[in-house]
C-alpha cells in the first residue's frame, strides 16, 4: 500500500509541475521521473499503474485543463503535435525499458536466490553424515573453531566414543549388517544428547561435544549410552552384542582444541583395553 502511495503521489505531483510548466515541450520529463522510480520496487504491476496513469493525466492535461494563456494547442501547431507525439512515445519506451529491467532484475535475483539455496544445501550435506543423520567430521572441526573463540565464556566436555569389536560385525555379517548397527548406535546417542552435539568422526567413531555441564553429567550421560547400547537388538541376529568405551577430556581455557582431543583420544584407548569403560583425562 505504501509503495503504491508513493508512487501515484509522484504522478500527481508530475501532473502538476506538468500544468504548471507545459508550455515547455521537455516538461513531461516529470512523468519519466516518476516511472522510473518504481523500478526500485521491482513491482511490474505497480509500474504498469503507474506508466498509464502518467500517460492519461498528462493527455488530460494537455487537451482540457489551460493553464498558461500563451500556450499554443497542439491541434493549432504541428510542432506542438509533434513534440507531444514524441513525448508519448518516450512515455511509452521508458516504460518498456522499465519492464524489462524489472523483468531481468527479477530473474537475476531468482538465480542468486537459487544459487544461495544450492550453497546452503551443499552446505548442509557436508555436514552431516549420510549414513547415520548426525553431524560429519567437517562440522565438528568447526564445531572445534567455534569453541575456540567462546572458551572464555563457556565451559566444555569433549568425548569420543568406540563400538568394541565392531569390526566383528563387518566381518562376520557384513557391512550392511554393520550399517544398521550404526545408524541404531546414532540414534542412541541423539536421544541420549539432547543436550550436546554428536559428530561422527569416521568408522565406529563418535564424538560427543558437551556445553555447560560438568564432567560428572558427562559421565552419567555416558554410562546410559552404554545401558541402551547392550539393549540393540539386530533383527535376525540376537546374538550380536557389543559394548561401547569413552574417553573423555574437560576443555581448559590454555588448552588448544587438539591438544583436547588428543587428551580424549588418550583416554579412549585407556578404555579400550578393558571395553565397555569410561575413562577420563
Amino acid at each position: 500500500t505504501k509503495t503504491y502511495c508513493i508512487s501515484l503521489l509522484f504522478v500527481f505531483m508530475a501532473t502538476v509541475l506538468f500544468i504548471a510548466h507545459n508550455v515547455f515541450a521537455a516538461s513531461y520529463v516529470f512523468f519519466i521521473f516518476a516511472i522510473i522510480l518504481t523500478t526500485i520496487y521491482a513491482n511490474s504491476m505497480l509500474t504498469t499503474i503507474t506508466a498509464c496513469l502518467s500517460v492519461l493525466l498528462m493527455i488530460v492535461s494537455e487537451l482540457f485543463i489551460p493553464w498558461d494563456a500563451d500556450k499554443v494547442s497542439i491541434f493549432e501547431s504541428t510542432q506542438r503535435l509533434g513534440e507531444f507525439a514524441i513525448a508519448l512515445f518516450i512515455l511509452f519506451a521508458i516504460f518498456a525499458v522499465s519492464l524489462t529491467e524489472i523483468h531481468y532484475n527479477r530473474k537475476k535475483n531468482e538465480a542468486s536466490m537459487q544459487k544461495e539455496i544450492h550453497r546452503q544445501a551443499l552446505e548442509h550435506r557436508l555436514k552431516i553424515d549420510e549414513l547415520t543423520g548426525v553431524f560429519s567430521r567437517k562440522a565438528l572441526l568447526d564445531a572445534m573453531d567455534e569453541m575456540e573463540t567462546n572458551k572464555a565464556d563457556n565451559r566444555y566436555v569433549f568425548a569420543i566414543a568406540d563400538i568394541d569389536h565392531f569390526k566383528d560385525i563387518n566381518d562376520k555379517y557384513g557391512h550392511h549388517i554393520g550399517d544398521y548397527y550404526l545408524v541404531t548406535f546414532a540414534d542412541i546417542l541423539k536421544k541420549h544428547c539432547k543436550a550436546c552435539s554428536v559428530f561422527r568422526y569416521g568408522g565406529d567413531e563418535f564424538c560427543l561435544l558437551f556445553k555447560n555441564i560438568t564432567l560428572d553429567e558427562a559421565v552419567a550421560l555416558c554410562k546410559g549410552i552404554q545401558q541402551s547400547v547392550k539393549k540393540i537388538s539386530i533383527p535376525n541376529h540376537p546374538e550380536i552384542q557389543h559394548t561401547v568405551s569413552f574417553g573423555l577430556a574437560v576443555h581448559a581455557t590454555d588448552l588448544s582444541t587438539d591438544e583436547l582431543f588428543l587428551r580424549a583420544d588418550k583416554a579412549l584407548y585407556a578404555a579400550k583395553q578393558t571395553r565397555n569403560t569410561i575413562k577420563t583425562y
